[in-house]
C-alpha cells in the first residue's frame, strides 16, 4: 500500500513500478471530485466518468492494481465540515460515494459519526466520540494543544438509537456492499441515458460475480428515471434511503427520492 498525495496521472505512473495499492487521492480531501460532485460543482455524472477514466489509466500502468478509495485521513479537514448547512444527507451519500468504488475502501475513525475537526493537525485528530460526557467510560484526553470542537453530530451511544443516524447509514452502505461483491472488485460501465446532473448510474462487473447497477440520486430533489431502454431485466435488489421516503420501480421506472440509491441486479430467469 502507497501513500502518494497527487494527481491521477501520477499515481498512475507509480502503479506501472509495480506496487500493488495506492490510496485514490484525486476522490478525496474537500476539494477532491467527491467534494465538488457533492455541493454542485461538478455533475453527478462526472463521478461515474471520472471512475471509468482512473480505472482505464490504472489498469493500463497496473492490470493487477487494487485501488484504495478513502475521503479524509488525519491530514484532512474532516468531512462533516465540508458541508455546513447539511444536517445529514448530503453527508451520507458523499461517503456512500466513496464506498461506492471499487478497491479496498478505508474509513478514518470517527467519520462514521460525522465529527468534525479542521485547520491544525490536532484539531483532526480529536478523541472518539463515544459519548457527549467527556468524563464517560472509553473517552479520552484529545492532543496537547487540540482546540475545543463543537461536534455537528450526536455520539455513538445516541446514533445506536437512531434509525436515520449516520452511524446507521455507514453499516447500511457497508452491508450492501460487501452483499454484492462485484461492487468492491468489478470494473465501472456508465450507463448513458440514465446518469446527469442529478443522478450517478453504472453498473459494476466482475468475472464470477453478479452484475450490479447503481443509481445514486445526489441531489435534494426526487427524480424519476426510464431503465426500460437498457435491454435488460432488472429487479430491484437493495435499497439505501437518507430520509423515510421510499424508492419504487415499477414498469422500469425508478423513482428516487432526493439523497437515496438503489441497488439492482439482472432477473436470474432472464
Amino acid at each position: 500500500m502507497g501513500e502518494a498525495w497527487t494527481d491521477r496521472a501520477s499515481i498512475a505512473t507509480l502503479y506501472a513500478s509495480g506496487i500493488d495499492s495506492l490510496f485514490d487521492f484525486p476522490f478525496a480531501d474537500s476539494e477532491g471530485i467527491i467534494r465538488q460532485v457533492m455541493n454542485g460543482s461538478y455533475a453527478a455524472s462526472d463521478y461515474v466518468r471520472a471512475m471509468v477514466s482512473e480505472e482505464a489509466a490504472y489498469h493500463e500502468a497496473n492490470p493487477a492494481y487494487v485501488n484504495a478509495p478513502f475521503y479524509t485521513n488525519h491530514d484532512m479537514g474532516r468531512s462533516a465540515g465540508y458541508y455546513p448547512q447539511d444536517d445529514g444527507p448530503v453527508t451520507k451519500m458523499a461517503y456512500a460515494l466513496s464506498l461506492f468504488m471499487p478497491g479496498d475502501s478505508f474509513v478514518y475513525y470517527g467519520e462514521e459519526l460525522g465529527m468534525k475537526g479542521a485547520g491544525k493537525d490536532e484539531n483532526k485528530r480529536a478523541p472518539m466520540y463515544w459519548s457527549a460526557d467527556p468524563a464517560a467510560l472509553g473517552m479520552c484526553a484529545g492532543p496537547e494543544g487540540m482546540d475545543e470542537i463543537q461536534m455537528k453530530f450526536p455520539p455513538l451511544e445516541a446514533q445506536l438509537e437512531d434509525d436515520l443516524s449516520l452511524w446507521r447509514w455507514f453499516k447500511e452502505v457497508i452491508r450492501v456492499r460487501r452483499a454484492f461483491p462485484a461492487i468492491a472488485r468489478g470494473t465501472t460501465e456508465p450507463v448513458e441515458g440514465v446518469s446527469d446532473e442529478s443522478v450517478a448510474a453504472f453498473v459494476r462487473s466482475c468475472e464470477g460475480q453478479q452484475d450490479v447497477l447503481l443509481v445514486m440520486n445526489l441531489r435534494d430533489r426526487a427524480a424519476t428515471k426510464d431503465l426500460s431502454a437498457l435491454g435488460a431485466a432488472w429487479q430491484l435488489a437493495a435499497v439505501l434511503n437518507t430520509n423515510e421516503e421510499q424508492i419504487t420501480y415499477e414498469n422500469g421506472n425508478l423513482s428516487l427520492p432526493a439523497y437515496c440509491i438503489a441497488v439492482l441486479t439482472l432477473d436470474a430467469g432472464q
